[in-house]
Formats: structure tokens, sequence, C-alpha cells
């Protein structure tokens, strides 16, 4: 008990820290946690795993957070939006196995809300999903057969001495399908099409750090028709609800209804960077139209 602690203590200021960003540091983290849990999980030491792996995860999920600001930064816009995808995934599955004292202390809450406020930027909006049938389905900690009728003591997403229940699939027998969805399980199908990310980039050039703190507010902004004139009726129409044609949609209304983003800042910015912020804002919107 006491190294474990030891290696706690030693680690939670870097992880309570928003000044570090280093990955190399929390790739080093990483490590020492998973070797100390690997012992404790031979001890058959289940409560101490259990932690073990949280506290690993939330190191996995800081980390990958920093990650993918810098590819934001970057304009490497498939590569973080793949991570921020990730990302969500693992909070969901956090979130399952921990109580609210460990969110609140270790911020689960910050991150949650940043990957999806950043989701809300991109312009991805259909998806691809693909339906298939399994012939059967293991359960990861006993190997046991997962069916309707019978199945084992294990729940899926849950945490059995340090290690995360999942169902294995068996044998895919058929693809059924290839759909075009809008909520999919994976959102990393996207079609490949030339992407707008001037909302992204707005954002992303008004922050220095991942910590940073800032706020989308979103609304409505309404146009008369007139403003689309220009538009073919075989675009995607401006009021994105479905993402279908313009002359299937919109196109005979007298008024549009746009998508509009306000974005709220935490840091107060210099007045000359204001200035450039309206320059900016003012571009979005008519590049938007």
């Amino acid at each position: 008990m006491k190294k474990e602690m030891n290696l706690i203590d030693a680690l939670n200021h870097l992880l309570l820290s928003k000044e570090i960003i280093d990955l190399e540091l929390y790739d080093k983290a990483v490590y020492q946690i998973n070797d100390l849990l690997i012992l404790v999980q031979k001890e058959n030491r289940e409560e101490i795993s259990n932690f073990l792996w949280k506290f690993k995860t939330i190191f996995q999920i800081k980390k990958g957070y920093i990650q993918a600001f810098s590819l934001i930064k970057n304009k490497e816009y498939l590569d973080s939006w793949a991570l921020l995808a990730e990302l969500e995934t693992d909070i969901v599955l956090l979130e399952k196995n921990i109580d609210d004292i460990f969110s609140q202390k270790y911020k689960v809450f910050f991150y949650k809300e940043m990957v999806k406020n950043w989701q809300s930027l991109f312009p991805y909006k259909i998806f691809f999903s693909m339906g298939f049938t399994v012939k059967y389905y293991l359960c990861s900690i006993c190997s046991e057969v997962v069916k309707p009728r019978n199945r084992c003591k294990h729940k899926k997403g849950m945490l059995y001495n340090g290690e995360l229940c999942f169902h294995i699939g068996g044998e895919i027998e058929e693809i059924k399908e290839i759909s075009v969805v809008r909520t999919p399980m994976q959102k990393i199908c996207i079609p490949l099409i030339d992407y707008d990310y001037s909302i992204v980039d707005y954002v992303s050039e008004r922050l220095q750090h991942p910590f940073d703190g800032w706020v989308p507010v979103k609304s409505k902004r309404t146009l008369k028709r007139s403003d689309f004139d220009h538009l073919d009726e075989d675009a995607i129409c401006p009021c994105q609800e479905e993402m279908t044609l313009f002359k299937d949609c919109c196109f005979n209304k007298d008024k549009i209804e746009l998508p509009h983003i306000d974005i709220l800042f935490e840091k107060s910015l210099p007045p000359e960077l204001e200035n450039e912020i309206i320059r900016i804002g003012k571009k979005v919107l008519t590049n938007s139209i």
C-alpha cells in the first residue's frame, strides 16, 4: 500500500497542474502506473487495481487532450478529430467506474465538456456506419460466451481487478449495410470532402494554452432568401439541419435560419487582438453564407 500511495502522491502534482504540458512526462507517468498495476493485479488486490486503472486512464485522457489541442493548432484536422472521438469514449468508460469525488478532484467534467466543445466546431455532420452480424461474443474477463439467456457475472464497461470488461465479437458472418447517419457509434468514419474549418481555426488561433477556457454559445441567425441567390439548388442547404440539398429544404423559403456560434473566451484580450477577432469573425460569417 505504501508503494502505491507514494507513486500516487508523486504524480498528483503533474496530473492536477494546468501548466505542465510536456507529453513525455505524461507518457512516463502512464508507464509507471501501468507497471505497478500489473504487480497489484497479480496479487488480486482488486480495490487498489481498480483505482490504478482509473488513475492511469485520467492521465491518458489529459495527455490525449493536450495532444489533440496541439493537432488542432497545427491544422491536422482529421487526426485531431479521431483523437477527440477516442477521448470521448475513454471518458464515458471512466465515468462508469468513478464516483463524484474522483470526478471533481481530477476535473473529469472539464475534459468531457471541452471535448464536446471542440467537436461542436468541426464541420462534420454526416458519417458512415457499418451494419453486420456477429456469430457470438466473448466476455473479456472470463472468456464465457455472452448470450441473452446465458450471461456471465461480469458487466460490460465495468472494472474487475483493474481490467475493463468488454465483449469480444467472434466470426463476423455478414456485412449487411453501410449507412449514412448523423449519430454514429464511431465518429471517425466521415466522407472525405472539402470542409470549411474556419471556425475551428478562429478559436484555436485565439488560444495559447490547452487549458485556456472558452465556451461556445449556439444560436440562430435569420437571413433573407436573396442572400443565397448565388447558391446552386444542388448544394447542401445552408441551414445545415439535415445536410439535405438546398432544393429539397429551404430553397423556396422567404427567410432562412443559419446555425451561429458565439465564442466566449475566459481570458481578456488586448485591444489589438480584440480588433483582430472582430475582423476574423466577420470573415467567418461571410464564408458561412
